[in-house]
């Protein structure tokens, strides 16, 4: 009997060693189940049975509640240690007691009445840690914090859905456009391939509608309308850079710009359309600017690329905006196609193709050109625009009558128009003006000469003019050119009138010194009846050629001895001595050559004799009485008369002077 109850404790001892250590195992480690067997001879110890409801049993660490045996339990998120509870079957509760959080993975939890709430510290996008819970898209779970509910998709950005804004600032994250949903994936598209960028459904990093368009010529052409290309510089073929919504000045977020010059708008995706003037186009070596569309194009210096502006039609300006620069084909294209208005002129090389360009200052050569300029003939003699210069180049001469350079040889000009025999060439010296001697109007009639006087004689001799006519240097005094009047030596009025020969005279209106008589200038041009020709002296006074005039004018009298009007006072001129009351010869506001006779008295007047019929008379109708010119019952005038007792006729009727 001994010996049989030591058999069978020896066969009962390895069984309860065993479920003491698995009992050891379910308490100690997290990893393990934390209840035993259950069956014959099984002793379930576990921990979490002390929780009796199922918010304090998912509240408590390791523990997850047995639906079916609504039991607390040891175990982790995929069911319970003892397999009787698992979230495939959705009979285990893990860390809440909703109903949906038998869902242990996002993909299983989504539908109309769960959704996956996101742990705020998930690892990656693809690995979305978190639990599933009851709500809806426009009713999150309470118990999920803001930002991280997944209601129809296990897209971690899709907590995004409906604002782009949101979305594109998340990292990794897209914009759907055609569903507004908020998708992972990169700058080409979504992971989930729902959008792409090539279809145009697909937005990333910007909630612009426009940067879906991934090159110029599909932006340009948006559907929308208000996209442009933003040209970052990296490549212009093709065109790098952006889309993005703007206007015809700049892009709405205002990062391009016509401005700054990397802005394309109008349907162009030409590098060159940036710029939109002339001056930043032509600096620019591959643009050019045409002149009918006012836009900058690529091209070169013959026209634009696309054929829409070039050199031939005069519709391209390449390296510069002068806007002769069109019609630099050729000399001929560039002096006689150019619009007049434009003056251009021709640079010329004997080695490179010419240039035509507006003028500078005067019609001279501009400073851009540093070559031979031709302005007003292809001859390119015509550069030379001095007689010297001209006479000075091989195979040129001067043209006497138009003043210009021309090719030709020793006997004229190749065009024909100027021959050495009729004096109007002048080949390999200038000085062609000493053969018209003793003849001021053939020497007049030449352009490069004049005429230098020999003092006050018609004498004088033909010289070569110094430039636009002035006096040679040979010439100091009496130099005349296009006349040949020996007093248009005279620039001043006082040297003109005191000439001492008696025939010169000042013209007012030309301002200039003539020959001529007392009353006019012998080529018509000033008179004394016009009021325009001065002689003896410059007084302005005397251009009025009667009395009647003269009194009119306040500051002028009349001089009876020298039938002038001169400057003067009551009493007298004061530019002719020899005219004053002092010489009863002085007529001040009148005309009435008695009046002259009036300082001297009564006596002195009826003694006097008056022009034009008639004796002078005394009136005394005024204090102090003057003389008038009248007849025996009273003046000319009426203002005096017997009958009124103001009027004496005969000196003895006078009253005595005053001794």
């Amino acid at each position: 009997l001994l010996l049989l109850l030591l058999l069978v404790a020896a066969a009962v001892a390895p069984a309860n060693a065993r479920n003491v250590a698995r009992l050891h195992v379910a308490v100690d480690s997290p990893n393990s189940a934390n209840s035993v067997e259950s069956g014959a001879g099984a002793c379930a110890i576990d921990p979490c049975a002390a929780n009796m409801a199922c918010p304090t049993c998912t509240a408590a660490q390791s523990c997850g509640w047995d639906v079916t045996h609504s039991a607390c339990k040891s175990g982790d998120v995929p069911g319970s240690f003892d397999g009787l509870a698992t979230a495939a079957a959705k009979t285990w509760y893990w860390s809440t007691c909703d109903v949906c959080s038998t869902a242990y993975d996002c993909r299983t939890c989504v539908s109309d009445k769960c959704g996956w709430c996101m742990q705020p510290n998930f690892a990656s996008k693809n690995d979305v840690t978190g639990v599933c819970l009851s709500g809806t898209a426009s009713t999150p779970s309470v118990n999920c914090t803001a930002g991280f509910w997944l209601s129809e998709s296990c897209d971690p950005c899709a907590v995004h859905d409906g604002n782009c804004a949101a979305c594109v600032a998340s990292s990794n994250c897209g914009w759907n456009l055609a569903g507004k949903l908020c998708r992972t994936g990169t700058a080409y598209g979504a992971n989930d391939g729902s959008a792409t960028a090539p279809s145009g459904q697909w937005l990333f990093q910007t909630c612009d509608a426009c940067s879906r368009m991934l090159n110029c010529a599909s932006c340009q052409h948006a559907p929308e309308g208000t996209c442009g290309w933003c040209y970052d510089g990296a490549s212009s073929f093709p065109l790098s850079g952006y889309c993005k919504t703007g206007s015809a000045a700049q892009s709405k977020d205002t990062t391009c710009s016509l401005v700054a010059k990397n802005w394309l708008w109008q349907r162009t995706c030409d590098r060159c359309g940036r710029l939109t003037d002339c001056a930043s186009c032509t600096s620019d070596a591959t643009c050019g600017w045409s002149t009918t569309a006012k836009a900058c194009v690529t091209g070169g210096r013959n026209g634009a690329f696309d054929g829409s502006a070039t050199l031939a039609n005069h519709t391209w300006l390449h390296d510069t905006c002068d806007p002769c620069a069109t019609y630099s084909g050729s000399c001929a294209t560039c002096l006689v196609t150019a619009p007049p208005t434009l003056k251009c002129g021709y640079c010329h090389s004997d080695t490179y193709p010419g240039l035509c360009l507006s003028p500078g200052p005067g019609s001279v050569a501009p400073s851009s050109c540093s070559w031979a300029w031709l302005n007003a003939s292809c001859d390119v003699c015509s550069q030379y625009t001095d007689c010297l210069s001209c006479t000075g180049s091989s195979g040129c001469g001067w043209a006497l009558p138009q003043g210009t350079c021309k090719s030709g040889g020793p006997s004229g000009a190749r065009d024909g128009s100027s021959v050495t025999l009729n004096h109007t060439w002048l080949y390999d010296s200038c000085d062609d003006c000493a053969q018209y001697v003793g003849d001021c109007g053939a020497c007049q009639a030449n352009a490069s000469c004049g005429w230098c006087r020999q003092g006050y004689s018609g004498a004088g001799t033909c010289a070569l003019t110094a430039p636009g006519g002035a006096a040679p240097p040979s010439c100091p005094d009496y130099w005349m050119w296009n006349t040949c009047d020996p007093c248009a030596v005279y620039a001043e009025c006082d040297s003109c009138v005191s000439d001492g020969t008696s025939y010169c005279g000042w013209d007012l209106s030309t301002k200039t010194c003539r020959i001529g008589t007392a009353d006019e200038a012998l080529n018509g041009t000033a008179s004394r009846g016009a009021g325009t020709w001065l002689r003896e002296v410059c007084d302005p006074c005397s251009r009025h050629a009667s009395c009647q005039l003269c009194e009119t004018d306040p500051t002028c009298g009349w001089c009876a001895d020298h039938s002038q009007c001169l400057t003067g006072t009551a009493t007298g001129s004061t530019t002719q001595p020899s005219c004053g009351t002092h010489n009863t010869n002085w007529l001040w506001r009148t005309c009435d050559a008695c009046t002259r006779f009036a300082p001297g008295g009564c006596n002195a007047c009826t003694t006097g004799s008056a022009p034009s019929g008639g004796a002078c008379g005394w009136c005394n109708a005024t204090s102090p009485g003057t003389c008038a010119t009248g007849v025996t019952a009273g003046s000319f005038d009426g203002k005096c008369s017997v009958a009124a007792k103001t009027w004496t006729w005969a000196s003895s009727d006078c009253p005595p002077q005053r001794g």
